[in-house]
């Protein structure tokens, strides 16, 4: 017949609270049913027992499927854990003697058993640590390519500012060309290749629709060759003055923006907007020609920026 001693119930208690302590509650419990077994058989201590399992088999499940907070979780674990170690103070141990080389025998065992929990309890820290590694590296991940996505999304929003101002200058400006070439063109417009492109700048004030028209072989001729009369000159002048508070404009948020740019788009919007002036200047020195000329690097700027756009959108979208 096995016996035991009352340092054998120790241990068991010991290994309940070792438990407890590292938050195992299910080993907990486990330890106890085998400390019952050297208790008188009361009826009480197995209701107890049953019941304090079945709050641990609540907490679990109520866990798995969600249903508890990390807070709620470490509440509820407190309160069985003081449940568990107030049932410890109602077990009534058997006192037994048992010889020497028993003694010997059944403290071995039991420090063999509390090895083992020991290594059970390294190992499943362990796995722990590796699955909180694993997890923060996937978070880290995460909100890497998060915040990535923020940037790219910000710096799409404050692209679209800065070419938003710039369009609406280039709208003003552009319908004061069209005004230029059609007065210093006068009867000539009335041809219907010149008046199709005429027509097309009208509609969509576009770089393309411009170099188009200015390579018009007719507005070729007149820009090199034909002036305005001082009066048209003068006006258009005062037109374009006003037209270039939008292109003042549209310089502050390109420079506001400049960070979220980067330098390269910053570069290349700089190169295209600072044609603007050129133009401005030609005009009032009524070097017809030299006004279109100094926008030649314009348009291969604009489909720079552009493309450089669409790249950072990619990555977003």
């Amino acid at each position: 017949m096995e016996t035991y001693t009352t340092l054998t119930a120790e241990a068991l208690c010991q290994v309940v609270r070792d438990k407890l302590e590292m938050g195992d509650v299910g080993g907990a419990l486990h330890a106890i049913e085998e400390l019952t077994t050297l208790s008188d058989k009361d009826p009480v201590q197995n209701t107890s027992i049953i019941t304090l399992k079945s709050r641990y088999a609540q907490i679990q499940q109520r866990k798995i499927s969600g249903g508890l907070t990390i807070e709620q979780e470490l509440n509820l674990n407190s309160q069985l854990t003081d449940s568990i170690l107030l049932f410890l103070t109602t077990v009534n141990l058997k006192e037994r003697v048992i010889s020497d080389q028993e003694r010997v025998i059944s403290d071995l065992a039991e420090t063999q058993k509390a090895v083992k929990l020991n290594e059970e309890t390294l190992k499943g820290n362990e796995r722990k640590i590796n699955e909180i590694d694993e997890n923060l590296d996937k978070l880290t991940e995460k909100l890497t390519l998060a915040l990535n996505v923020e940037v790219a999304k910000e710096r799409i929003t404050k692209l679209g500012e800065c070419w938003e101002a710039m369009y609406i200058f280039e709208n003003r400006l552009f319908r004061i060309v069209k005004e230029f070439i059609e007065k210093l063109l006068e009867e000539k417009v009335k041809e219907p290749d010149l008046k199709e492109k005429l027509s097309a700048l009208g509609f969509n004030r576009g770089l393309d629709d411009m170099y188009t028209l200015l390579d018009h072989k007719d507005v070729k001729l007149a820009l090199n060759k034909e002036g305005l009369a001082e009066d048209q000159h003068a006006a258009l002048l005062s037109q374009l003055e006003e037209a270039f508070e939008a292109y003042y404009d549209a310089d502050l948020v390109l420079e506001k923006n400049k960070f979220w740019l980067g330098f390269d788009i910053y570069e290349e919007a700089r190169r295209y907007h600072n044609c603007y002036p050129k133009f401005l200047k030609q005009y009032r020195e009524k070097d017809y020609a030299a006004c279109f000329t100094c926008l030649k690097n314009q348009k291969e700027a604009k489909g720079s920026i552009e493309n450089s756009i669409k790249r950072i959108q990619d990555n977003v979208f």
